[in-house]
């Protein structure tokens, strides 16, 4: 291993912003993060498996073998003779489908074949196609084993430098000197998998008898095969598979190396969907354990099923729970239950009559009651008992946040005064006014 590597990893930038809101919610919030944390760690792992990590291992080697293999498969009325159960034809059927498995780094072709041949699949790597045919493939038996014409057909299309021909049956009863010639200048391979008994069976509507052919054991004789008879274990598969296996090696080329990598996306995935249920299972499985609680532990029974609702979100339920124990924390945990459930109108009374000599447990009805009286619009009431409190805790910053709220709502509230300006309006007084000389003059005799 040659540690871990992201084969999209510009998708990591996005990480950027992940972290500013964090922490600029780390800075704005001053509350339980566990939600929160949980959230971020989700988004945070969403964004590496974006960016699909993975650990190198090495390179993984992809060869090409210039080997091809076409399988022969009788459908001809001799393999419906029942010495084999069900019958031959469906013994072939699966023990070609295990064969297929089996192969690798090989390309291989189909024929179906009685009086004449049918090509299902050239050569090609579609093994999987192959076995799917195969599982859902039901036929008609009938004909005859006409062997000629299936390895005509199979020589005319098999084109590598290693040509092997897997005859799947039963040998049928025809002559094989023609085909003796066919292999000895074709160069085929032929691996003869014999699919009966040497006992033998009726074959259906005649009375005739079919056995296996072990005359047909000249042919790979003659081609460098091999002869395999059915067996009811895996053994006949893994002669099979061998032999191919040492023929596919000496020709297997490598064309290509690509590297090999162990994905860490589905880990990053548990991760994830574990994380998710955490988030949401975490109050379920708390409940569980206080239902635990409550059945040995009767003598707290009542606080534990006042958790055990608090927690399920039946707020009413969990308040009457808490309140039957008069202890200061039960009644002022049921206090809480009633606020958490919008009555405050009930948790009210119950903050006013707990009686309790515990500073912490007086700040936290305060400041409760204060929020209750808040919700009524009491604002000044709640003002008052806010300025006894932060007397005792001058450095709560709740407290004093609370204080401040309620203080700026007063004094929003607060009506103008009415000012009265008094206008002083000074009346003109007559003017004396002085003869001029004119009038004076007027009247002077001189």
């Amino acid at each position: 291993m040659k540690g871990i590597e992201f084969l999209q990893i510009e998708y990591l930038w996005l990480l950027i912003p992940v972290v500013i809101i964090v922490l600029i919610y780390l800075k704005m919030r001053n509350k339980d993060y566990f939600e929160f944390l949980v959230f971020s760690i989700i988004t945070v792992l969403l964004i590496i498996a974006l960016a699909q990590p993975v650990i190198k291992k090495g390179y993984k080697t992809i060869y090409k073998t210039d080997t091809e293999i076409m399988i022969l498969l009788d459908r001809s009325l001799s393999m419906a003779v029942d010495d084999l159960k069900p019958n031959r034809f469906e013994v072939a059927k699966n023990k070609v489908l295990k064969l297929l498995n089996n192969l690798e780094d090989v390309m291989v072709g189909l024929i179906l074949f009685s009086d004449k041949s049918d090509v299902v699949f050239m050569p090609y790597d579609r093994k999987d196609e192959i076995s799917k045919y195969l599982k859902d493939l039901t036929v008609d038996l009938k004909g005859s084993t006409n062997l000629l014409d299936a390895f005509s057909t199979a020589n005319s299309l098999l084109t590598s430098k290693k040509r092997i021909v897997i005859l799947v049956s039963d040998g049928g009863d025809d002559d094989i000197s023609n085909l003796i010639n066919l292999v000895k200048n074709s160069n085929l391979i032929v691996i003869y998998y014999g699919i009966a008994t040497v006992k033998g069976g009726k074959i259906p509507g005649y009375n005739a008898v079919s056995k296996l052919n072990l005359s047909l054991e000249k042919i790979t004789e003659i081609s460098d095969g091999i002869t395999v008879k059915v067996s009811k274990n895996d053994e006949d598969i893994r002669e099979i598979t061998e032999f191919i296996q040492n023929i596919t090696e000496k020709t297997k080329k490598e064309i290509l190396k690509i590297p090999d990598y162990f994905e860490l996306t589905p880990i990053i995935g548990g991760i994830i969907l574990g994380l998710i249920l955490l988030n949401f299972g975490i109050k379920r499985l708390t409940a569980s354990l206080i239902v635990f609680f409550i059945s040995t532990a009767s003598s707290s029974a009542g606080d534990l099923q006042g958790y055990f609702f608090y927690i399920m979100g039946d707020y009413k339920k969990s308040a009457e729970e808490f309140i039957k124990d008069k202890d200061p924390y039960s009644q002022y945990n049921g206090a809480v239950s009633y606020i958490k459930g919008n009555m405050c109108d009930k948790a009210e009374p119950i903050l006013k009559n707990i009686k309790t000599d515990d500073l912490e447990l007086i700040k936290k009805i305060k400041y409760n009651l204060s929020v209750c009286l808040i919700t009524k619009g009491k604002f000044k009431d709640a003002k008052k008992i806010l300025e006894d409190i932060i007397q005792i805790f001058p450095d709560d910053r709740k407290l004093i946040k609370l204080y401040t709220f309620t203080n700026m709502v007063i004094n929003l509230n607060k009506k103008p005064e009415k000012k009265i300006t008094i206008v002083e309006i000074k009346e003109d007084k007559p003017k004396k006014h002085e003869k001029s000389q004119m009038e004076v003059g007027d009247r002077n005799p001189w």
